[in-house]
């Protein structure tokens, strides 16, 4: 997966006894049974060459890369919530059928309660590639996260967030195409621009999924005004980089 180092490798069956835990309802419970085929713990990015985050947000020690094989991919939204929720560490799971696939990623910070637990702030499903050596966009989605092409290695958080917002951008590229243009550049170093950045773009692609459950044309003329006005803003927060 993403040509991770292979001292990252794991390889690890995961019993489905061991994942689908007592603590879920009876109905959750069936449903992960008849849809999870299996599940395997493929990489696990640990030690410190890439460091570590500890403080009163964050425990980020691990970066898990999980394989699901399940029966049918139209489950797979059901299945990546309710893991991105129980899975403590930074995960992309990879949910795949017979036929196609689709990564699941989420950003976590700890629970300021119960330091014990965490809360998934957000989380998105890619689109879905073929599950076959031969799908172009999926070849395009792994050269764009390739572990070699990360830039932003400083620490965990950091990597893990470049993997996440790359991948965000890309499944949502047709919301300001010209996003792909920071691709390869050093905007990763930048946390405070690149989060900038992330939040006006979620909110471009937000007012376009809006706009295609618009009736009224006044809705709609208030709507892409919005956009426009968020597209500058992108275009200011980019600028020089």
């Amino acid at each position: 997966m993403f040509d991770l180092p292979k001292k990252y490798e794991q390889n690890k069956k995961i019993p489905k006894n061991n994942i689908i835990l007592k603590s879920f309802s009876s109905q959750v419970r069936q449903k992960l049974t008849d849809y999870i085929k299996k599940v395997e713990l493929s990489y696990q990015i640990a030690g410190e060459e890439i460091s570590s985050v500890i403080n009163n947000d964050y425990n980020i020690q691990v970066i898990q890369f999980y394989n699901f094989e399940i029966k049918n991919i139209k489950n797979a939204k059901f299945i990546a919530n309710i893991f991105q929720q129980e899975i403590k560490a930074l995960c992309i799971l990879r949910l795949y059928d017979n036929k196609e696939e689709v990564y699941s990623f989420g950003l976590k910070r700890l629970n300021k309660n119960d330091k014990t637990q965490i809360v998934l702030e957000d989380s998105f499903l890619t689109k879905k590639y073929l599950n076959t050596p031969l799908d172009i966009d999926k070849d395009n989605f792994n050269n764009l996260l390739h572990y070699g092409n990360i830039k932003n290695k400083y620490d965990k958080k950091s990597f893990y967030e470049e993997m996440y917002i790359k991948a965000y951008f890309l499944k949502n590229i047709k919301a300001y195409n010209k996003i792909e243009n920071i691709f390869d550049t050093n905007i990763w170093y930048q946390k405070q621009n690149l989060m900038e950045v992330y939040n006006i773009f979620k909110e471009i692609v937000k007012n376009r999924e809006k706009l295609q459950n618009i009736i009224l044309n006044s809705d709609a003329i208030k709507i892409n005004e919005n956009i426009s006005n968020l597209i500058l803003q992108l275009e200011e927060a980019i600028k020089g980089i």
